[in-house]
């Protein structure tokens, strides 16, 4: 079952739900009638039961919370509240943003609706009756100042958690505030409050994805932007509404490379982040520990080429070392660690047109500008390429590293000038920077901060 909607404000537009069978075919006939929402398509909840019935919610302009359910086949359930639909009357004045439901194990429905003023869970059994003792008599809200959550993306969402609580994760903008945070306020199974906690806030844009995990926890992944930036982390929520700070680094997560997260999924005991890099969409998978592995970055050197190369993928090391990139390749014996806060790219020219080589960069302005260049050179002339994010490490600032980290320095052979293969040497020993720079090397600083 899938859904689709197309509403407007008022009383003008409709709401279409289609239904595909196993081979992706539309069923025809199925054309359920279902009450127009009051605002756009976000003012829409849709749900699937195990046997195919279909719920959806919405409310309407005249301030009416609508939740309805239809037989598989599109026609409404007769069974469930009255003539299939239930509806519950928003406070006068009270704007709606936004409908959520989940469906729990018993069968019963939480409908929850996002207004101006409160956040209101509404939840009925399997036949549409109010779950009396859910808060008052099978409702319960939450008032704040909501009218700006609407503001970016998807205003909230709705989890249902393995110890039976609820979550509600809102995306919030107090009127006249330019402070944009996300609420997160945590209702027991019988609709009594736990606690609500105001988190991240900054006067950066937001927007938040959520995957719940078994114990109770949740995964929120943030993505961030401003004036000159963007960004992505992953955070653990933990059942008392506090962030885990052995997650990552203080509690966040920093991922490598990308510029805002779309979607989450558990694949236990791993997480799936779907999101957007600088120049397209991204597949990640990582692991739930959310450990920051320090792994050293291991030198080579190459007799023949007198060419330079860093790896901090052991595999790869290994690899080098029985001759899996070809002959002449020696460990120098140097290497530093890896570590921080700040993906490092890595790219690779071609043996033929060139640079047969490697170069690293941390993530930003130079590595964007050479994923640019990639995109608009034909694979004929001699260009970087991107290949992954090799390691982490800190940017310096001015060349300065932080406190409690060492600089890694970069040299550069000059190679274009002198007309032969571009190739780089990142060191954290400064007596090896300067004897490349003896034989005509160009000390280019420091190029990032190791741990």
């Amino acid at each position: 079952m899938t859904g689709t909607a197309a509403g407007s404000f008022g009383q003008v537009g409709t709401v279409t739900a289609f239904r595909l069978d196993s081979a992706g075919i539309l069923l025809a006939g199925f054309a359920p009638s279902l009450t127009s929402p009051s605002s756009a398509n976000t003012d829409i909840a849709l749900g699937v039961r195990p046997d195919g019935h279909l719920l959806y919610g919405t409310t309407t302009s005249g301030g009416t919370a609508v939740l309805q359910q239809t037989m598989p086949d599109g026609t409404p359930d007769l069974n469930f509240g009255t003539s299939g639909k239930i509806e519950f009357a928003l406070s006068a004045g009270e704007q709606s943003l936004h409908a959520e439901l989940v469906l729990l194990g018993d069968g019963s429905v939480v409908f929850a609706v996002l207004t101006t003023q409160n956040l209101r869970l509404y939840k009925v059994d399997s036949h549409g009756l109010p779950v009396v003792l859910f808060g008052a008599g099978g409702q319960f809200a939450y008032a704040a100042d909501f009218a700006n959550a609407f503001a970016i993306g998807i205003p909230f969402s709705l989890l249902s958690l393995s110890d039976g609580s609820l979550l509600a994760g809102i995306h919030n903008r107090p009127s006249g505030s330019s402070i944009e945070s996300l609420i997160v306020i945590r209702i027991s199974n019988n609709g009594v409050l736990i606690g609500a906690n105001n988190l991240l806030a900054d006067q950066s844009s937001n927007t938040w994805n959520f995957a719940v995990l078994p114990d109770a926890s949740v995964m929120i992944a943030r993505s961030r932007s401003d004036l000159t930036t963007r960004s992505a982390a992953l955070y653990r929520l933990l059942p008392n509404n506090s962030f885990d700070t052995s997650f990552g680094v203080d509690g966040a997560y920093p991922l490598p490379g990308m510029l805002s997260v779309d979607a989450l999924a558990l694949d236990s005991p791993r997480l799936l982040v779907a999101g957007q890099d600088a120049t397209s969409a991204v597949l990640a998978r990582y692991n739930l520990s959310g450990a920051l592995v320090s792994m050293p970055v291991v030198e080579f050197y190459n007799t023949h080429l007198d060419h330079y190369f860093i790896t901090a993928d052991a595999n790869e090391a290994a690899g080098i070392d029985g001759g899996s990139a070809g002959p002449g390749w020696v460990r120098t014996g140097n290497s530093f660690k890896s570590g921080g806060s700040t993906p490092v790219c890595r790219f690779y020219g071609s043996q033929v047109p060139g640079p047969n080589s490697h170069f690293y960069t941390l993530a930003g302005f130079e590595c964007d500008g050479l994923k640019q260049l990639q995109a608009i050179t034909p694979a004929t002339q001699k260009r970087w390429n991107f290949e992954s994010l090799d390691f982490i490490s800190t940017p310096p600032t001015n060349g300065i590293c932080p406190t409690g980290t060492v600089p890694v320095y970069r040299a550069y052979n000059n190679g274009f000038a002198r007309g032969i293969d571009s190739n780089h040497r990142f060191s954290s020993e400064a007596a090896a920077i300067q004897e490349v720079v003896t034989r005509g090397w160009i000390n280019e600083g420091v190029a990032m901060c190791a741990p």
